[in-house]
């Protein structure tokens, strides 16, 4: 999965890391489901991108985006977006995402010697017909 980036302010960054923080909204899509972000070396994985009213955002997911309050939310809003502002009517991509568990190097290289270079359900190259085609000639 490819590996996004999405800039935090530094308030919204600990917000995530400490686990308040488990969704995002954006003016634009910074990813799809699937894909990696990092924040301070941290890989966090999306869950779920989708078009949202940002009033919805505001008085329903206000906590999930690492605020006490929808007007603690809206007041953020407004910082990062002087011009605009906040607009009730509004839509706005809605990021979920989870923080993964800490890259471990030792686990790592035990997953990879397990199942070898190769993705589970991938063909080994030395398998299947064709190999087998060569190795009877």
């Amino acid at each position: 999965m490819p590996e996004a980036f999405i800039p935090f302010i530094d308030e919204m960054a600990s917000a995530a890391l400490s686990g308040r923080k488990t969704m995002t909204s954006r003016t634009r899509r910074y990813g799809r489901p699937g894909d990696t972000f990092r924040i301070e070396g941290r890989r966090f994985r999306l869950i779920s991108v989708r078009k949202e009213c940002l009033v919805a955002v505001a008085y329903l997911y206000y906590e999930a985006e690492g605020f006490d309050s929808p007007q603690a939310f809206i007041d953020c809003w407004n910082m990062l977006h002087p011009r605009r502002r906040y607009r009730h009517d509004q839509m706005v991509w809605v990021h979920r995402f989870r923080m993964l568990p800490e890259e471990d190097p030792e686990t790592i290289a035990e997953e990879v010697s397990e199942r070898g270079p190769f993705w589970p359900g991938q063909e080994h190259p030395y398998e299947g017909p064709l190999f087998e085609e060569v190795l009877h000639e």
